[in-house]
């Protein structure tokens, strides 16, 4: 149970269930891992957007592999179409955060530009995280998803 105070707080369950997923991962526990990232996609989105910082997006990627890993590990790619709806939902958390429609984000570096450090890596999460996201849409090899890869990029 949550601690007192963070009942309705999507970011702790969401960081919760990450971590459990991870867990699991690691104990090749890969049921228990596939739902506890089941369970945490939906609290990143919605996490991402009532934060919109560096570390929601992170975590959003964090939970994003640990569903293409325990899939790619259980070479499952049926069990990835489930995961399709919430990948929607966190795409369309991120448009709003980034204020334009979800695109690939070249990684820079601090040579590149005049950003500030703590951009520049919000850069670099969110293009593997988008990157992540067209992965397992193309793994499932259905036509349907792969309309949601053309919009990432």
């Amino acid at each position: 149970s949550p601690p007192l105070g963070r009942e309705e707080d999507a970011s702790w369950h969401a960081d919760v269930a990450q971590a459990l997923g991870g867990a699991y991962l690691g104990c090749k526990k890969y049921p228990e891992a596939k739902s506890a990232f089941g369970e945490a996609l939906p609290l990143a989105a919605k996490t991402l957007l009532a934060k919109r910082d560096g570390a929601s997006e992170q975590l959003a990627h964090d939970v994003v592999e640990g569903v293409h890993v325990a899939h790619e590990q259980t070479d499952d790619r049926k069990g990835l179409e489930g995961y399709i709806k919430g990948l929607q939902t966190l795409l369309i958390s991120l448009k709003r955060v980034a204020g334009e429609a979800p695109a690939p984000v070249p990684v820079l570096t601090d040579a590149d530009s005049g950003l500030p450090p703590d951009r520049i890596v919000t850069a670099d999460v969110r293009a593997r995280l988008l990157e992540r996201v067209a992965l397992i849409c193309v793994a499932t090899g259905r036509e349907r998803d792969m309309d949601l890869v053309k919009k990432v990029y």
